[in-house]
Formats: structure tokens, sequence, C-alpha cells
């Protein structure tokens, strides 16, 4: 991926892949259906005290297992559970919640998921309708969007999609 690409390809990717539904990950599953996070354990942070967590971002209070005994996936799954127990009723209506990149770390708080600042939702959608507006004066301005993104699944029969 060129620089220009690594600039701008993953910002703009999630929008343009929104109907052609490549994946970026290659796969989402059904128990994480809201929002863009990832699935606890496929990535994984450990601390200093040898406590596994989901990813280097999230604070200490969601372990998901330790360095002895590995991936604890009935703590995984109640992550899981608490964090589509705070979403869903929000965003099961989104109209941007497959684009949405709140993920486990941007919501851990104390033991529990928040939303902090209260206004993130907004703030995320002000800043996909700006992706959109991008992408628009882009094509505008007759810009090649696939050149920016250069996605090799976009890539058939010699022309990307």
């Amino acid at each position: 991926m060129d620089t220009l690409s690594s600039l701008f390809g993953l910002s703009y990717f999630t929008i343009l892949n929104r109907n052609i539904k490549v994946n970026l990950y290659e796969s989402k599953p059904s128990f994480l259906s809201f929002t863009g996070t990832c699935v606890p354990g496929e990535k994984i942070a450990i601390s200093p005290s040898g406590d596994l967590h989901c990813c280097e971002k999230i604070n200490y209070n969601f372990p998901i297992g330790t360095v002895e005994t590995w991936l604890d996936y009935s703590k995984i799954e109640k992550i899981i559970k608490k964090y589509n127990q705070k979403l869903k009723s929000e965003c099961l209506t989104c109209s941007v919640s497959r684009l949405c990149p709140l993920c486990f770390a941007l919501l851990a708080g104390n033991g529990e998921f928040e939303k902090d600042p209260s206004n993130i939702c907004e703030n995320i959608k002000k800043g996909i309708k700006k992706y959109f507006e991008e992408i628009w004066n882009l094509l505008e301005e007759r810009v090649n969007i696939f050149d920016l993104i250069k996605f090799s699944k976009y890539k058939q029969c010699g022309v990307y999609i």
C-alpha cells in the first residue's frame, strides 16, 4: 500500500465497501453485528501482570484470560454480551451502524461499556458524513477513488470495481 493509499484508503474503504460487502477482515461474525469492532481473542495484548486483553487500546477492566491459562471463553462471552446490550437499543436502528468505528476499547469504562462523551454517536455521524462529502468531491474531480484504496478484492478482470 503506497503512502496516499494508507493515508486515505482505510477511511474511504468502509464507505465504498458498504454495498459491495468486501469485508476488511474477511468476515464479520453475526454476534458483533452493530459496529466495526474486532472479535476478542483475534488480536491479543498482554499486560505487565500477565492478563490478556482484546487489544492494546482497551483499559485493564476487561481481561479475556491470562498467560498461564490463555483465553477464557466465558469472559469473552460476557464481554460480548455486555457490549451488545449497551449498543443494541441505539445501534439497531442507527443509519450508520455498519460504518461505525465504536469498538470495545472506545467504549470501555470501569467494568461497563459506556458512551463517553455522551455525544460520541453524533460526532461519528458527522465524521462519516464528511467522508461521504470528500469521496463525492473526489469523484467530481474525476479522481479514481479505487487508486486511493488499492484493495485487491475490488479488482475483477483487470479493473477495479
